[in-house]
């Protein structure tokens, strides 16, 4: 979908997406990767941190969310174009970010009651509302 925009800065925004990913991938999902989004005490986070300048009304900017639990765990969940000051705005963004938010929960829960969740992650399954 946003693969194929001729909007260059949608291009820009990807080009720096797939290129954290690439870091995250060689380095580790080091917390300078990403913005924090969501609640305070949350772990949601979103891609990218450097945008090209631009008036975010008119053009929006490029958004991939995620939870980071360490730096060698992240789950990357949905996103999509950010045309609104803030996600809560948007009702695609939202409810990506809402989403990783139960999840979120789910995980710090599961991890307060003694689950190594970084041990548990590839054969756990959750359900959220």
């Amino acid at each position: 979908m946003f693969k194929d925009s001729e909007n260059k800065y949608v291009q820009s925004d990807l080009e720096s997406i797939i290129k954290a990913i690439s870091n995250i991938s060689e380095n580790g999902a080091l917390e300078s990767y990403f913005r924090p989004e969501g609640k305070f005490n949350d772990r949601v986070v979103a891609l990218p941190i450097y945008v090209v300048s631009r008036n975010k009304k008119a053009e929006g900017t490029l958004r991939l969310y995620g939870i980071r639990i360490s730096n060698s765990l992240l789950i990357i969940g949905g996103g999509g174009l950010k045309t609104t000051q803030a996600y809560e705005q948007d009702e695609v963004l939202r409810e990506h970010v809402e989403r990783l938010q139960k999840i979120d929960g789910v995980l710090s829960g599961l991890s307060s009651e003694g689950l190594a969740i970084q041990d548990a992650i590839y054969n756990l399954t959750v359900e959220i509302d």
